[in-house]
């Protein structure tokens, strides 16, 4: 980044976007419904896999788009200031 204050912007922002995210994985998290057997290792097997792709998902989704911002964040101040990135 072009400046500190640039880099204390992305990351207090990254921060408030990974946070609200990690709120979001926490309000969808795959449960059982009471009306579903809790001790069928087929059903047990299919909420493992839900939770771990729902997991999966949302790291994805809390990590690309600061990275992404970062990424541009860096190219827009290199050619801002004359720069060459290499």
């Amino acid at each position: 980044m072009r400046s500190l204050l640039n880099f204390k912007t992305w990351a207090l922002f990254s921060l408030v976007w990974i946070a609200a995210m990690a709120y979001w994985c926490f309000q969808g998290w795959p449960r059982l419904p009471m009306d579903v057997s809790a001790i069928d290792p087929e059903t047990l097997a299919i909420l493992k896999e839900a939770k771990w792709s729902h997991l999966s998902w949302h790291v994805v989704m809390a990590l690309v788009p600061p990275a992404i911002a970062y990424g541009v964040g860096r190219l827009l101040c290199a050619v801002m200031s004359g720069e060459r990135s290499s």
